[in-house]
């Protein structure tokens, strides 16, 4: 076996990488994540930074949401911006937040949750982004900052 061997990164010991699981099913983006050029909110008729992916799920059967990696629930709200809100806090500083769910949902405050744990619906309770219809607004903090979900997600369109 004289095939080349790449080098390995190294792994400090004790730790292991991160994998997201996905937050719909068979997801389908329908605004990307973007900081630096201006997006244009057809429901506010304005152009404004997006600093989340707003997703749907390209099997219309199945609505659900799913919590991305293993947390607690640290905060529910119902928000005239944003809806139903569900946030929830992982290990290595990350948390999620779930926005335009149904008000209907599957987690109670506090509660501990699995990767992949339905959390509720997609809807359109979010009223600054009503004209998208049905779909789930996801942020990601890592260490109290924005980050483009994009970067830890499967959500190439397929």
């Amino acid at each position: 076996n004289n095939q080349t061997k790449l080098p390995q990164e190294e792994i400090p010991s004790g730790t292991q990488a991160v994998v997201f699981g996905l937050p719909v099913d068979s997801p389908s983006v329908l605004k990307w994540y973007s900081d630096s050029e201006l997006m244009y909110n057809e429901t506010l008729n304005q152009w404004e930074s997006h600093k989340a992916v707003d997703i749907i799920s390209q099997n219309a059967e199945n609505m659900s949401v799913y919590s991305v990696l293993d947390g607690v629930v640290t905060n529910i709200e119902d928000s005239y911006e944003y809806g139903t809100v569900v946030t929830i806090s992982h290990d290595n500083g990350f948390v999620s937040v779930y926005s335009s769910l149904d008000s209907e949902l599957n987690v109670k405050m506090s509660e501990s949750v699995k990767k992949g744990r339905k959390i509720g619906k997609v809807s359109d309770t979010a009223s600054n982004e009503q004209k998208t219809g049905n779909h789930l607004h996801f942020e990601l903090y890592k260490d109290g900052q924005k980050v483009d979900p994009a970067n830890y997600l499967s959500l190439e369109n397929k």
